[in-house]
């Protein structure tokens, strides 16, 4: 008969940390770590202005749709930590708008660039967020209303 086997479980190097005296209690880490991110704000609203910058170039040239898609993913990234919710709503839209023309190998420009145009207004103001986003629900609910005679998704237009 074979002898029963004994497992000894080696410690973790996290538990080990944790279960050590020092440190910061919870709710000091918490409040530090909200400062510090409060310290990037600057620069992140500067890095979310040059994405915009970078997304109306893009719309001028709407064939690079998988670049559109990028830049509206990191400005929503970025939008969303710092709570600017209107901001990365309308990212959000431009990137249900651009996956949809991408899957049916269709192109808007008009489309894209008032997504776009959308995404400066609430950059400089984000008061008019809810009219703003009801008006970005309306371009989409017309073109996919409108069909392919117009431009909408499933044919090409600029």
């Amino acid at each position: 008969m074979k002898k029963p086997v004994r497992i000894f479980p080696a410690p973790g190097y996290l538990a080990t940390l944790v279960e050590r005296p020092g440190g910061l209690p919870r709710s000091q880490a918490i409040i530090e770590g909200q400062r510090r991110l409060e310290a990037q704000r600057p620069p992140a609203l500067a890095v979310i202005g040059g994405l915009i910058e970078t997304l109306e170039n893009l719309a001028a040239a709407p064939a690079r749709l998988p670049d559109i898609r990028r830049a509206a993913d990191q400005l929503i990234t970025l939008a969303t930590l710092y709570g600017l919710d209107g901001l990365a709503e309308a990212g959000r839209r431009l990137c249900d708008l651009v996956l949809a023309l991408e899957a049916q190998q269709a192109m808007h420009g008009d489309a894209i660039a008032v997504h776009v145009r959308a995404l400066r207004l609430l950059c400089a103001d984000a008061s008019n967020a809810p009219r703003i986003l009801d008006e970005l629900s309306r371009v989409r609910s017309h073109l996919q209303a409108a069909g392919p005679s117009s431009g909408a998704p499933g044919h090409r237009t600029q």
